[in-house]
């Protein structure tokens, strides 16, 4: 039997794709449909697009642009079944540098439309997705928010939404959820905008500074300060942001590279802060100073209640470039605040470094209910006879004061049936534990699992 090849693994009328010729970014977009493809094909489609062969091949091939006429076909065919394929393209623009998933797939998810936002909306808060993948989907629901009505309410809704992590996110995807707030004409967003703009995280070379924003969005006729210069040594008012540096144009140093392939880099490590030089003691006191410093983030695993094991971390901010930060790692069934750590004077990248290190989802959290999750969950603990981890007396100041307004709420601890259940983990004392549990409880009063 003969091996099937690229050539060979489709049917008519999709296999004309494979000989439909050479694209050119920017280029007006055949009629696909003409060939005869309907909805019919929209499986066969998603399997071209998804056939590493052609993503691969060499570029003295036709089969090379199989792949790029196959989404646009699904794009012309408003094709939801393909969103999920589409979305898993998007990892090529940060692993393979491919501009033609970054430059086309937006447009191809505006032509779906409204049936492509959640899973843009899921993928765009992922941030274990890279970083202009997650740029790819921002522009993707700026395109379909063009459609205005509730979808644009929609969109312009979930951009927000990502902006209001600005603390965590990179300044690069802070700047282009702006570009894209703005392309939807989004004033109620301008507080959340002018927030990000206070604490430094928005690359200005996007879309210019707060000044820019303001005027483009029409309440501000013109400038009032100085623009500030984006290239390091250059203390000259930068052009109009119509003239900003893209990361796929040339590079003003006039290497002829690509900017992302010179002094992109370069220019982000002069603009990031560096850490504070402190001492053990001068964080403690800074942790225990935390009240006086603004909240910046609550943040909770997305599985917490379904686990019954959370991670709640606290983030605080110490002028516009660092901060302060604790994190409980929170037992419901046992032994409540098995771990906790605290930290000053960290810049926003080893925040995003420490938040990545976490695995799954983080979600926002509101601090009175982590205030609460915290405490009960410590006494809670302490009743069976387990106190918090001894870093938790310096770290449980990050928490602040008691938010009372926040609504009272009641968490449940303890396993299925109601009793302590001790599953135990890589740095307990299984023993200890059992014995300690046995003495309090009685041995039919809890449950326990270990390591088998």
């Amino acid at each position: 039997m003969r091996e099937e090849t690229a050539d060979t693994a489709y049917a008519s009328p999709v296999d004309q794709l494979l000989v439909y010729g050479e694209c050119e970014l920017g280029d007006e977009w055949p009629d696909y449909l003409s060939l005869g493809l309907g909805e019919q094909h929209v499986p066969e489609l998603i399997r071209m697009i998804e056939d590493e062969r052609l993503h691969s091949g060499g570029r003295d091939t036709l089969t090379i642009w199989a792949s790029v006429h196959g989404w646009r076909a699904l794009g012309q065919l408003k094709a939801v079944d393909a969103v999920g394929a589409l979305l898993s393209l998007l990892r090529r623009i940060d692993e393979e540098d491919d501009d033609w998933v970054g430059e086309e797939l937006p447009e191809v998810m505006a032509m779906i439309g409204a049936g492509a936002i959640e899973g843009l909306s899921l993928y765009l808060k992922d941030r274990r997705n890279g970083l202009f993948a997650r740029v790819a989907a921002e522009s993707s629901l700026c395109l379909i928010g063009k459609e205005g009505g509730s979808v644009r309410d929609r969109c312009v809704t979930i951009l927000t939404d990502e902006l209001k992590y600005f603390f965590i996110n990179d300044s690069t995807l802070n700047a282009f959820l702006i570009d894209g707030l703005t392309g939807l004409n989004a004033l109620e967003s301008l507080d959340c905008i002018r927030e990000a703009f206070a604490y430094d995280k928005v690359d200005c070379s996007v879309q210019g500074d707060l000044e820019d924003v303001e005027i483009a969005l029409g309440v501000k006729a013109k400038r009032t300060y100085p623009r500030r210069s984006l290239r390091p040594g250059d203390h000259d008012e930068v052009p109009e942001p119509k003239t900003k540096i893209g990361r796929n144009e040339p590079c003003y140093c006039g290497s002829g590279k690509k900017y992302k392939k010179c002094c992109m880099a370069k220019d982000d490590a002069v603009r990031t802060p560096v850490p504070l030089d402190l001492t053990e003691q001068e964080i403690k006191e800074a942790v225990k100073a935390s009240e006086k410093y603004p909240l910046r983030y609550v943040l909770v695993n997305e599985d917490w209640e379904e686990r019954a094991f959370a991670t709640v971390m606290v983030i605080r901010a110490m002028g516009a470039s660092h901060y302060i930060f604790g994190v409980y790692l929170i037992d419901l069934q046992c032994l409540g605040v098995k771990q906790a750590s605290y930290g000053a004077g960290l810049t926003r990248k080893q925040i995003d470094v420490m938040v990545m290190h976490y695995p799954g989802v983080m979600d926002d959290f509101c601090i009175g209910c982590a205030q609460r999750l915290v405490n009960q969950a410590v006494a809670y603990a302490q009743n069976l006879g387990f106190d918090p981890h001894p870093d938790f007396e310096v770290a449980r100041h990050v928490l602040g004061e008691k938010d009372e307004d926040c609504k009272e709420r009641v968490f449940k601890f303890g396993g299925p049936d109601g009793k302590p259940l001790f599953m135990a983990g890589p740095e307990d004392d299984p023993q200890a534990i059992i014995d300690k549990l046995t003495a309090r409880l009685g041995k039919d009063g809890f449950s326990y699992i270990l390591p088998t």
